[in-house]
């Protein structure tokens, strides 16, 4: 239910300009109901269970006293006052019996809400380290696709097959092609985000494979086709995770990627939180606020720009600094 009013949330404009909002309050009103079946379902036996148990050590002392009383009276069994004594510390045993069986009520809850959520957590990465990963700090020879193809699943179609190039340091290589063709799968496979099914990708002659994925990962800047700003200032976006990088760094970058001026025009310039996904930015201006982070990561030595509009200062920055554009 909080997914999908969550969705309801994100996506209300679309909702506003397809007048969806009649179809999705019935989405959600399914979904409510869905819910508050299953809520009472969950009370039902909540509140069965207490009575329950109540009858059932009710009718354990009953049976006690009808088949034991009369025999401890007569005195064929053990005394009256150790009866008694007895009586008391099964009536003692009671509570905590049916204490026992409100904890089991809330496990099943709990197991209910948590399904999802270790569900995730027991999915194993098929992106890891090998065993000796070997570390690597700089490209500087050659970035080389051999025959590589990429498959998603065993039951779809092949996103790439057969592929293969070669970049040197200070290339530029733009990938053209019709949407869905491939283009951003090539691009996800250099940071290893995912692996080819067929075929190699070496840098420098080391398979992706064999290298450590931080070092690996550290020789990119990479600005995705889906932006995701932090809900945290300008600047911290923009020198995220790099805690060496000054706010000269930052506003040099961000004048490269020609997002100075209007960062200039924000309420507090840098210091100014942007929300959530950064929902105080157009969507041109997120995606210049992602080329600046890009930019600033002094350890990088390509650019991966996915989809991005490349203007003529970025090319430069990329030509004076130590850092190749992909």
């Amino acid at each position: 239910m909080t997914a999908r009013l969550n969705e309801s949330l994100y996506g209300i404009r679309i909702i506003q300009a397809y007048s969806g909002q009649e179809q999705e309050k019935e989405r959600f009103r399914e979904t409510t109901s869905a819910h508050f079946q299953q809520a009472l379902r969950r009370e039902r036996m909540r509140r069965i269970t207490s009575p329950l148990n109540e009858v059932v050590g009710v009718l354990v002392i009953a049976a006690i006293l009808f088949v034991a009383g009369g025999k401890v009276v007569t005195g064929e069994w053990i005394s009256p006052q150790d009866f008694v004594r007895f009586l008391v510390m099964l009536f003692g045993l009671l509570t905590p019996v049916v204490g026992l069986g409100k904890v089991h009520n809330s496990l099943k809850v709990a197991e209910g809400a948590a399904e999802r959520v270790f569900k995730i957590l027991d999915e194993e990465s098929t992106i890891n380290d090998p065993e000796n990963p070997v570390s690597i700090s700089e490209f500087s020879n050659e970035l080389r696709v051999d025959h590589v193809g990429l498959k998603y699943s065993k039951d779809r179609d092949p996103a790439l097959s057969d592929i293969s190039l070669s970049i040197s340091p200070g290339d530029r290589l733009f990938l053209v092609g019709r949407s869905g063709s491939g283009k951003s799968s090539l691009l996800n496979m250099l940071p290893r985000f995912y692996d080819p099914s067929e075929g190699n990708i070496l840098l420098d002659g080391h398979d992706l494979r064999d290298l450590d994925i931080n070092s690996l990962r550290n020789l990119y800047g990479i600005v995705t086709q889906e932006i995701f700003l932090f809900h945290d200032t300008v600047a911290a976006n923009i020198a995220y995770n790099n805690t060496k990088v000054t706010r000269e760094d930052v506003i040099e970058a961000a004048k490269a990627a020609h997002a100075h001026e209007f960062i200039l025009e924000l309420p507090k310039g840098y210091d100014t939180q942007l929300g959530d996904l950064g929902e105080r930015l157009s969507g041109g201006q997120r995606q210049r606020i992602s080329i600046a982070r890009a930019l600033v990561k002094r350890s990088a030595r390509s650019l991966l720009l996915d989809e991005t509009d490349v203007s003529p200062s970025i090319s430069d920055v990329a030509e004076e600094n130590p850092v190749h554009t992909g």
